[in-house]
């Protein structure tokens, strides 16, 4: 039994290992095709509402 207590433990601490890695690069991935898909125009938007400066400063 108490292998199986080993076992069950490493894997539980594996999974959530790779859940982390999964959620992370999801995140990134979703953050990096929000600034493609939004770059020009959330660039515009920011230049507007800081009113006269041209996009990122």
């Amino acid at each position: 039994m108490k292998a199986i207590s080993v076992v069950w433990k490493t894997f539980r601490g594996l999974s959530l290992l790779v859940v982390l890695a999964v959620v992370f690069a999801g995140a990134v991935a979703v953050s990096c095709l929000l600034r493609l898909v939004l770059g020009n125009g959330f660039a515009d938007v920011a230049g507007k509402l800081h009113l006269g400066s041209n996009g990122w400063s």
